[in-house]
């Protein structure tokens, strides 16, 4: 397990912040179209519990994750537990076997860079403006990263996927979001 602590830049303009990544040298880790779909029990224990499993194809590998809400407080902070899976239809077929249903499936894109030890992903989801998140081990970390792009702590926000559908009239759409 481990914990992730990341913010959240809304609106965004996303070449001009690749631009700035690249110019600071921080390394492109991965892009691709993620193709995501989202487990929970058909009563939504997961959900309830601000928590969720998702299997997402990320291009050049599948990840199983689960994470669980700690607390929203500057940062978002999850537990989280990730593993890479060859293939993708037997986990499916496992978490079916035990219950679990897809309650959305969704596909966004997503460059990732490195620097330093902060993680920057620029996404861009179906219907929305991109936004970037910046994730890094402590909040003096994630400040480092937002001001090295120009931005500050004031720019960010600590929402999860929810609240961020919410804000651009996509709850509905988003159990089948995508391009």
């Amino acid at each position: 397990m481990s914990e992730e602590l990341e913010v959240m830049i809304l609106e965004i303009d996303r070449k001009v912040v690749i631009r700035k990544l690249e110019k600071l040298g921080a390394k492109k880790v991965r892009e691709a179209r993620m193709q995501i779909r989202m487990f929970d029990f058909p009563d939504d224990r997961l959900r309830k519990e601000t928590a969720f499993l998702r299997l997402r194809d990320e291009g050049d590998r599948n990840v199983l994750t689960f994470k669980k809400m700690r607390h929203q407080k500057g940062a978002k902070c999850m537990d989280e537990f990730e593993t890479t899976v060859s293939d993708m239809k037997a986990v499916e077929d496992v978490l079916k076997g035990i219950g679990l249903e897809v309650h959305k499936e969704q596909e966004k894109d997503r460059a990732t860079f490195r620097k330093d030890g902060i993680t920057f992903n620029v996404d861009e989801w179906p219907g929305a403006p991109p936004l970037l998140e910046v994730e890094a081990e402590t909040m003096e970390k994630i400040r480092e990263g937002v001001e090295m792009l120009g931005f500050t702590m004031k720019d960010t926000c600590a929402i999860g996927g929810g609240e961020f559908f919410e804000k651009y009239g996509l709850t509905e759409r988003s159990k089948n979001l995508k391009f």
